[in-house]
């Protein structure tokens, strides 16, 4: 079962890790609360952009 909770001792560390897009992505949509279509607006992306760079994110985080 995939848990997407981030580890808060090592998120900063992790997140840094990721390419700024990556990390961006991730930071609007789990920490800032934005939906994937306002996400897409904000980053002039398509919806299909964030979700790709939004699963990129959470897998390279799990590990």
């Amino acid at each position: 079962m995939f848990n997407p909770t981030i580890n808060l001792n090592h998120s900063q560390e992790a997140l840094d890790a990721l390419s700024p897009e990556l990390r961006q992505a991730i930071n609007l949509s789990y920490f800032s609360g934005f939906t994937n279509a306002q996400i897409a607006g904000l980053l002039g992306v398509t919806i299909e952009v964030v979700e790709e760079r939004l699963r990129e994110g959470f897998a390279a985080l799990a590990g």
